[in-house]
């Protein structure tokens, strides 16, 4: 058991950075509009020519183009440098307070990658907190590395390591046992459990889907060394002191968003319009966009966290602030979004299973309404409770002693 003396105590809400919260609540609306707009897009729970056929075709394929320009790629990138950005700030507090980091941290990425593992197999296929804590293991082994040691193979990982692993696996001729999982006819089938409420049949199918395309071709390397590179880039951010001293450096924010908002924006729009088909490019340009892709992407992101953290450190921060009591329960909030898929999609609980049936525009739709839900349910949670259910059991289970859940002061209840 872990004793709070030593200095190895759960971080209580006077010593959290706002910023954060409010960069992790909209960044998980981001992962909500991704992950419900994919799963219901061609070629896992809808095919193509059931979309065109929808009467809200035009509308339907305006926001998906949305969707792809605007938050694909750019929610995930912001979530998993916030991880990186949190490790660091953990590793500097426990260290200062004279805490055991290494034991705490390795028993905390533990925890989450068992509940990662259990979120993915019976949950949500799509999970991604059994990666963060495989790539949480590497950064913690990288945590001695110098900080330009950070910005540099953070910066190669995050723009080339995804590429990198499709190129072996492509050079290596590893079999592609997946792809008749992504056919029309099985797409259908798929839609036919879902309607059925036939769950048990969807974990299967999901089951082999991971094996085989998840796993068996690599995209699990991949997407964890994507996500490793964000994570010492955020390492990077938080060792710099970019967010603890933002208010003196917002000339910098400013100078960083009037550079990276045009230039994510043009490089993220021409790749969003090749992936829908609205442009159309020669075939031996395919790898100038994925480069422009996999550089665009974060630039894009960059210049949404600096716009969030100038309008939270200023008269405006109302129009912000509503993301932070989202952020500071954002593994209950991440995990409760999977329930709403499961609902929308698959066919869990009275519901009619949506997907194929109905179009972007009106899941995007329900999805920022249960967005808004969680909005209200995170702040009333957060009047009574010092932490979201699940961020309660699992610092429980990492400092092996209960925190007071229950909220004693209004001072306790308030981000700094």
């Amino acid at each position: 058991m872990v004793n709070h003396a030593s200095g190895a105590a759960p971080v209580t809400a006077t010593e959290r950075l706002g910023e954060l919260d409010v960069l992790r609540g909209f960044a998980l609306l981001g992962v909500l509009l991704a992950n419900v707009l994919e799963a219901a897009y061609p070629p896992w729970l809808a095919t193509e020519a059931q979309l065109a056929a929808l009467p809200t075709s035009d509308r339907d394929s305006t926001v998906f183009f949305l969707e792809q320009w605007l938050v694909y790629g750019k929610a995930n990138t912001i979530f998993a440098t916030l991880f990186g950005i949190g490790f660091w700030v953990q590793l500097q507090r426990l260290r200062a307070r004279g805490g055991d980091f290494e034991r705490i941290y390795v028993r905390r990425l533990s925890i989450l990658l068992a509940f990662g593992a259990f979120h993915a197999i019976f949950i949500w296929v799509w999970d991604i907190l059994h990666l963060y804590a495989l790539a949480g293991f590497a950064l913690f082994f990288m945590r001695n590395l110098s900080a330009r040691a950070f910005l540099v193979v953070g910066l190669f990982l995050a723009i080339l390591g995804e590429p990198l692993i499709a190129l072996i696996v492509e050079a290596v001729g590893v079999p592609d046992y997946a792809g008749p999982y992504f056919s029309d006819a099985a797409i259908v089938a798929r839609q036919t459990a879902s309607q059925a409420g036939d769950y048990l049949a969807l974990l299967e199918i999901f089951t082999r889907i991971t094996l085989f395309a998840w796993i068996g071709q690599g995209v699990i390397v991949g997407w964890a060394l994507y996500a490793l590179g964000r994570f010492l880039l955020g390492a990077f951010i938080a060792r710099r002191g970019w967010i603890r001293r933002a208010t003196e450096l917002r000339k910098g924010y400013i100078l960083t968003l009037v550079v990276a908002l045009p230039l994510g924006l043009v490089g993220q729009y021409i790749v969003a319009s090749v992936n829908t088909g609205a442009m159309n490019t020669p075939s031996d340009f395919e790898w100038v966009l994925a480069l422009l892709h996999e550089v665009s992407k974060p630039i894009l992101s960059l210049a949404y966290g600096c716009i969030l953290i100038l309008v939270f450190h200023s008269a405006a921060r109302p129009l912000v602030a509503l993301f932070g009591p989202v952020g500071r329960m954002a593994l209950t909030n991440y995990v409760s979004q999977s329930f709403f898929i499961g609902y929308l999609l698959f066919g869990i609980g009275p519901g009619r299973a949506l997907a194929g049936y109905a179009g972007t525009a009106e899941l995007a739709v329900q999805s920022l309404y249960f967005f808004a839900f969680q909005i209200a349910f995170s702040v009333v949670w957060l009047r009574l409770f010092n932490y979201g259910p699940l961020e309660y059991l699992w610092r429980w289970a990492t400092y092996g002693q209960r925190p007071r859940l229950v909220r004693s002061s209004a001072v306790e209840a308030q981000p700094a």
